[in-house]
């Protein structure tokens, strides 16, 4: 399955917000510095689906704020 996040990274306070039927805003405190901000992303998509963070990966979107990640599930 797809999954589309538009992420903020170094926010304040941790925030996710379904903007639609598999669709996320989500707002990170990590920087997006050394892929912190990514892996946060990868975990807490792998909590919401309920899934292992290995079944979360990122296909397109490694450096912009708008993300497509694939979960198998």
């Amino acid at each position: 399955m797809y999954v589309r996040v538009h992420v903020i990274a170094g926010n304040k306070h941790e925030k996710v917000t379904e903007a639609g039927s598999d669709k996320w805003y989500i707002a990170v405190k990590e920087k997006a510095e050394a892929n912190n901000a990514n892996e946060r992303v990868c975990e807490i998509i792998a909590d919401l689906y309920r899934v292992p963070r290995s079944a979360v990966r990122i296909v397109h979107g490694h450096h912009q704020p708008g993300k497509l990640l694939t979960v198998i599930a």
